[in-house]
């Protein structure tokens, strides 16, 4: 991979990562964006994760590229695989911005066509714009969620011939994607469906499992929603706070700050308490309206 060369991270007005219009000359036809505005630091847990990330990715990234290249450290290819509302996309989006690369989150339904024969132009054009992106910044980073809906296992009963097609085409750009300078992040909830031919070295390199988050975990992904916000609370209003919250996946205890954080705002107070989070607690679990 060439040298690295920053983007600009502003955001656009309405607070998201912005195009990148402005930033190449390039024709683009998929959705690129500047890199997110945040990084690993920003993820509440998932210590494991961020640290093994930051190990065999931004590492070998960053000011001692040349010196990982020299000793043959490839960036590998990453699959992120696990149950729904772990994380995944949060980190992929997170890696993302600690990279500061073009960034695109693909789709089955943004690359997948409803004329089967044109499923494969659109992966090649992806690509391809991948490796033109790559070429100018010095790297280009595609999460693709949903993985298996893209790469599903090959040989099943009432599979379309074209389908083994662009699962091979698809296999192929995955090979070459780092001497392209492309960064492929791939995400499933159904790691089984996945073709086994897609996990393997050269391919998709790496896999990290995001499972349920433990109490400690669980404590970090509130204390890192809090921090942000005002509050009054003690460590033993959170720590009691993670201990109810026992097989809750991140996404479902980040909503319960948000909640909690509603309705504080509703009660007019100057903070979030702890009977904020207790009556939002106890709406999930009955799955009823905080409000």
């Amino acid at each position: 991979m060439s040298s690295q060369t920053n983007l600009p991270t502003e955001t656009d007005t309405s607070g998201n990562e912005g195009t990148l219009t402005e930033d190449t000359e390039l024709e683009l036809e998929f959705p690129w964006r500047r890199p997110p505005d945040r990084g690993l630091d920003d993820i509440g847990g998932l210590s494991d994760i961020t640290e093994k990330l930051r190990q065999v990715v931004v590492r070998p990234l960053g000011p001692n590229r040349t010196e990982y290249d020299r000793f043959g450290i490839d960036v590998p290819n990453l699959l992120f695989e696990g149950p729904p509302g772990t994380g995944k996309t949060y980190t992929a989006e997170a890696l993302a911005g600690e990279l500061d690369y073009p960034f695109l989150v693909a789709t089955p339904a943004r690359v997948q066509s409803r004329f089967v024969n044109e499923s494969g132009d659109q992966i090649q054009r992806l690509f391809r714009e991948a490796a033109r992106l790559g070429d100018q910044f010095g790297l280009s980073v595609v999460f693709f969620d949903e993985v298996d809906a893209l790469l599903p296992a090959r040989g099943r009963e009432n599979q379309h011939q074209e389908d083994s097609k662009i699962v091979a085409e698809f296999l192929s750009y995955l090979e070459r994607s780092s001497e392209n300078n492309t960064l492929v992040i791939a995400a499933t909830n159904r790691r089984d469906e996945l073709d086994p031919a897609a996990v393997r070295s050269g391919r998709i390199d790496r896999e990290l499992h995001f499972g349920y988050p433990d109490r400690e975990t669980r404590y970090s992904v509130l204390k890192q929603h809090l921090q942000a916000r005002p509050t009054n609370l003690s460590r033993t209003d959170i720590q009691q706070v993670a201990a109810e919250t026992e097989g809750w996946s991140s996404a479902k205890v980040t909503s319960l700050v948000d909640d909690a954080a509603r309705l504080a705002v509703e009660r007019s107070s100057s903070a979030v308490e702890y009977r904020d989070l207790i009556t939002a607690f106890e709406a999930m679990e009955q799955g009823t309206d905080p409000g």
